[in-house]
C-alpha cells in the first residue's frame, strides 16, 4: 500500500485532481483505516487498486506491482510532501527525499542490511533462538486427586512411584489399542509403533526422586522418529511429578454436622486442563444439598482427614521433528494435541488408583 503524491512539471508536490469515479475510496473513513483496515484495503485491491481517498486527501495504491512501480519512479512521484509528519519532525531523511538525495541517505544503511551481511551476522543467533523457542514447547497436563490421608500414606512409596511410571505406559498402549508399545532394556525405554524398526521415541531408563511430599519420575529423551536432529541427546525429558498440596484452613477433618445446605458435593468432574471441579446436587424442592461421598479407601469423606495430591505430566525441551521439518502449526494440531488428549485421559484414570505392576521392579521393597 502506497499513498501517492504526483510531482508537477516545476518539481513541486501536489495531489492530482479529479476524485470522481472512485466510489470505494470515497466511502472509506479514517475510522475504517484506523480500526481494521484490511477488509477495506482488500476491496480496493480487487476493484480500485489506484483510488482517491478524500479522507486522506490523496491517492492510495494497494496492488503490489503498481506500488512497486510508483516507488521506483521518482521522476513522476515524490515522497517530499510537506504534509509528511515524519519529515517535519526529524528533518530530511531517506524517508522524505527522492533520487540522488535519497540515495546518499540510504547508502549508509544498505550494506548493514544486505542479505549476505544479515546472514553472516544474524543467522547463528536466529537459528539458536528458534531452537530455544521450539525447545520451550511444553505440552503438559495436571490434575488434583483427593484422597484420605491414610490412603496417601499407604501409596507414598518408591515402589508405587515406579508403578505410577508403568501405569503411564500401560495407558498409552491401551488408548492406542496396542499400536503403540513400550519395549524395555536395562538402560533404555523404546516407544515403538508395533515393533522396534518403527521406534517413535527412545528414552533413558527413568530417574526417580522421592521426598516426604514430592516425587518425580523422569525419562530423558535420546532420539526417535518424532525427535528432530537438534533435539537428539539433548536435555529434553518426559516426567510425571506428584506433590502433596498444603492444606488450606478449611480442609482436613470435618464432621458431618459441619456440612450445610448449599455446599457443593465432592463429585469430581474433569476440566479440559485436567482440573477437578465439584457439581452441586438438588433435592426435588430445588434445594442444593451435600451428598456424602467416599474416598478411594471407601471411608466417608466427612469422617476422615483428607488431603490433595497434585499430579502433573510434562514434556520439556523437546524438539519435535514435525515442527522442525514441516510446521509448528501442524505439530500443534497433531502430535501435541494427541499428547494432551492422552495425558488428560491418563490423569482421569488415576482416580481409580489402579497402578500397574512394574515391568522392572527396580524399586520394589525387599
Amino acid at each position: 500500500m502506497v499513498k501517492v503524491t504526483f510531482r508537477d512539471q516545476d518539481g513541486g508536490a501536489r495531489p492530482a485532481s479529479g476524485p470522481g469515479g472512485f466510489p470505494l475510496g470515497a466511502g472509506i473513513t479514517l475510522a475504517d483505516l484506523d480500526h481494521d483496515p484490511h477488509p477495506f484495503l482488500a476491496r480496493l485491491r480487487a476493484a480500485e487498486p489506484v483510488s482517491w481517498l478524500p479522507a486522506l486527501h490523496g491517492w492510495l495504491v494497494t496492488r503490489h506491482d503498481l506500488a512497486v512501480a510508483v516507488m521506483r519512479d521518482s521522476a513522476a512521484f515524490t515522497v517530499d510532501d510537506p504534509r509528511f509528519s515524519t519529515a517535519r519532525v526529524v528533518g530530511p531523511s531517506m524517508l522524505s527525499l527522492d533520487g540522488a538525495a535519497h540515495g546518499r541517505h540510504r547508502g549508509a544503511f544498505v550494506k548493514g542490511f544486505s542479505r549476505a551481511e544479515i546472514q553472516d551476522r544474524l543467522a547463528g543467533f536466529v537459528v539458536a533462538h528458534a531452537d530455544r523457542l521450539v525447545a520451550a514447547i511444553r505440552p503438559d497436563g495436571a490434575a488434583d486427586l483427593r484422597l484420605s490421608e491414610r490412603a496417601l500414606g499407604e501409596l507414598w512409596s518408591a515402589e508405587n512411584l515406579e508403578r505410577l511410571a508403568r501405569t503411564y505406559w500401560r495407558f498409552l498402549s491401551r488408548v492406542t489399542l496396542g499400536l503403540v508399545r513400550v519395549r524395555y532394556t536395562e538402560a533404555q525405554r523404546f516407544v515403538v509403533l508395533l515393533c522396534r524398526p518403527l521406534t517413535l521415541l527412545v528414552f533413558c531408563a527413568p530417574e526417580y526422586e522421592l521426598e516426604a511430599d514430592h516425587g518425580v519420575v523422569r525419562w530423558r529423551i535420546q532420539r526417535g522418529l518424532l525427535v528432530a536432529r537438534a533435539g537428539r541427546e539433548s536435555k529434553g525429558h518426559l516426567q510425571i511429578e506428584v506433590r502433596r498440596l498444603p492444606e488450606r484452613p478449611s480442609e482436613g477433618r470435618r464432621e458431618p454436622s459441619e456440612r450445610h445446605s448449599g455446599e457443593p458435593s465432592q463429585e469430581p468432574t474433569e476440566k479440559p486442563t485436567g482440573e477437578r471441579t465439584h457439581q452441586p446436587t438438588q433435592t426435588p424442592t430445588g434445594e442444593r444439598t451435600q451428598q456424602p461421598t467416599r474416598t478411594p479407601t471407601g471411608e466417608p469423606d466427612g469422617d476422615v482427614r483428607s488431603v490433595s495430591l497434585h499430579i502433573e505430566v510434562e514434556v520439556a525441551n523437546f524438539h519435535p521433528a514435525i515442527a522442525s521439518g514441516l510446521s509448528l502449526r501442524l505439530y500443534n494440531a497433531t502430535q501435541s494435541r494427541i499428547h494432551v488428549i492422552v495425558t488428560h485421559g491418563f490423569l482421569r484414570s488415576l482416580a481409580r488408583l489402579d497402578l500397574a505392576e512394574s515391568r522392572v521392579g527396580r524399586l520394589v521393597a525387599t
